[in-house]
């Protein structure tokens, strides 16, 4: 079996620091006060995590599309480029 946290190797749970339900404000205190790898890890996993089980629609419905703009900023990081972005390169 694969040990789960492979695929969070920052933490026991994407939530542990930085909180996405309790409202905006919240969200932006938790993540600034993060590390950068704990911010870009939560947002690209929350993306990711949303995406592929209910779509964009999903992602932006529920609470999760508090952190739009960081997971964006995330994906970009990691150099994992947004459709846009697989058909215009980046400067």
């Amino acid at each position: 079996m694969t040990d789960l946290r492979t695929f969070w190797p920052v933490g026991n749970t994407p939530s542990d620091e930085i909180s996405i339900y309790e409202g905006p404000q919240v969200f932006i205190a938790n993540y600034e006060v993060a590390p950068a790898r704990e911010r870009t890890v939560f947002a690209a996993y929350w993306l990711q995590a949303e995406v592929l089980n209910g779509g964009l629609l999903q992602f932006f419905s529920n609470d999760t599309g508090v952190l739009a703009p960081e997971a964006v900023a995330a994906c970009r990081s990691i150099s994992m480029p947004c459709s846009e972005e697989q058909r215009t390169p980046l400067p």
